[in-house]
């Protein structure tokens, strides 16, 4: 049974569907060694795989959600 979609606003202007003669790997970059250079750059200035601090507003709320559950879970299994 087909769904009727005529309510739904069309598609935007600027979507415009990828082409299917594209060649499957067009963003493999052509010498992959600088693209792996790159990213130990970037890792190697900490801007990837580095954790920001938590600021303490969010670590005190997350701290007193999990006493929350945890008194929760207590007083179910008691």
């Amino acid at each position: 049974m087909p769904i009727d979609i005529s309510h739904l606003p069309h598609a935007p202007a600027w979507f415009e569907p990828i082409p299917s003669d594209l060649e499957p790997h067009r963003h493999t970059p052509d010498n992959p060694r600088r693209a792996v250079h790159e990213w130990l750059g970037h890792i190697a200035a900490g801007r990837i795989g580095t954790r920001t601090p938590t600021p303490p507003q969010v670590a005190a709320n997350r701290d007193a959600t999990a006493a929350l559950f945890a008194r929760i879970a207590r007083e179910r299994h008691a």
